[in-house]
């Protein structure tokens, strides 16, 4: 029966959508930068692609790309960034990209955050 449970573990964690969502975030925990000065635009796009954003009506979309990124502005406990962000919805919008630091974030400090400007 361990065995039977295993193979399906492994098999949703590879095969499918939700699966691979929730590796890439694990491995993404694993090897987050804790040193805002260390970032960069380039860094904070990295973080977010793939992630989900929740409307209000409860709709879920993921982040498939995003575009003409410029920087905002960078301090010791945030930096954020602007870009066309586009969803798996089909629709495309300059929004706000930020990562600071944060007591209440867990294990490694951080929070980030995107919002429409």
């Amino acid at each position: 029966m361990g065995k039977f449970i295993l193979a399906a573990l492994l098999l949703w964690l590879f095969v499918t959508d939700s699966g691979r969502q929730f590796l890439d975030g694990v491995l993404r925990g694993l090897k987050v930068e804790t040193d805002i000065a260390a970032y960069d635009c380039e860094k904070v796009v990295a973080m977010v692609r793939g992630e989900s954003l929740q409307n209000v009506f409860g709709g879920s979309f993921r982040i498939v790309e995003i575009s003409n990124v410029l920087p905002q502005s960078h301090g010791k406990d945030a930096i954020s960034c602007t870009g066309d962000v586009s969803i798996s919805n089909g629709t495309t919008e300059r929004m706000l990209l930020s990562v600071r630091k944060s007591r209440d974030a867990g294990a490694n400090g951080l929070v980030y955050e995107v919002r429409p400007l």
